[in-house]
Order: C-alpha cells, then sequence, then structure tokens
C-alpha cells in the first residue's frame, strides 16, 4: 500500500485481528486519527525508499526497511524494529541503567520517557 492510499482512509476495521501494511514506496504512512480496533503493524521492509511510520492510538510494530526511514510511536504500546534487529521499546529496560536514547529514532515525547525511567531507575 502507498502513503496517499493509507491517508485516504478514515478509520481501518481490522475486526480484532491484528494487521500488517506493507509500505510500497516513500512518504509518510500515518495511522493517527484511523482508530484500528487492534494491534497494527506497519512494515517498510519491501521498500528501500525514505518512508516515516507514524503509530495511532492503538498498539504498534513498526518495521524499518532499507532507506532512511524514521519510526514515530503513538500512545499505544509500540515496539520498534530497526531492520530486523532486535526489537526497541520506548520502555528502558530494568536492568539497562545506561540505556543509549539515541540510538534509535524516537519521538522527542518518547525520550522524555526514556530519560525518565531511567533516571528513577538509579
Amino acid at each position: 500500500m502507498t502513503a496517499d492510499q493509507l491517508s485516504q482512509f478514515s478509520t481501518i476495521n481490522t475486526v480484532g485481528n491484528p494487521l500488517d501494511l506493507v509500505a510500497a514506496g516513500a512518504g509518510t504512512y500515518d495511522l493517527t486519527g484511523k482508530a484500528p480496533n487492534s494491534e497494527m503493524y506497519l512494515d517498510a521492509r519491501q521498500t528501500s525508499a525514505n518512508v516515516t511510520l507514524i503509530a495511532g492510538s492503538q498498539d504498534a510494530v513498526l518495521v524499518s526497511g532499507a532507506g532512511f526511514d524514521t519510526l514515530i510511536g503513538g500512545t499505544g504500546d509500540d515496539t520498534f524494529y530497526r531492520r530486523l534487529r532486535r526489537p526497541a521499546t520506548h520502555r528502558a529496560p530494568r536492568d539497562d541503567r545506561r540505556a543509549d536514547v539515541g540510538r534509535y529514532r524516537w519521538s522527542a515525547r518518547q525520550k522524555t520517557q526514556q530519560r525518565r525511567s531511567v533516571a528513577a531507575a538509579a
């Protein structure tokens, strides 16, 4: 699906099942305001173009591809995968007090949450 095609949807009804949306090219794939009723996967592995993946209010899994991709979490419990490596969540691992918040492209809100979580664990 292209970013333009996704932007034409006002709602996404997944009937309670997870849905995988595969990016077909460059653009901004934004789930904000789409009100999906289940976990969504935004997957950019099939394109080498630069994409921006934005999670909405529900849980989302964002997977970057070969391009220079930006992953932005929403208000749900989001998971970020960068080129099929280990997942990076917006929560600090409990046993890692030296988490590198600059390693992933997180939104400013998520960086603030990460710093507070690391500070609280110290």
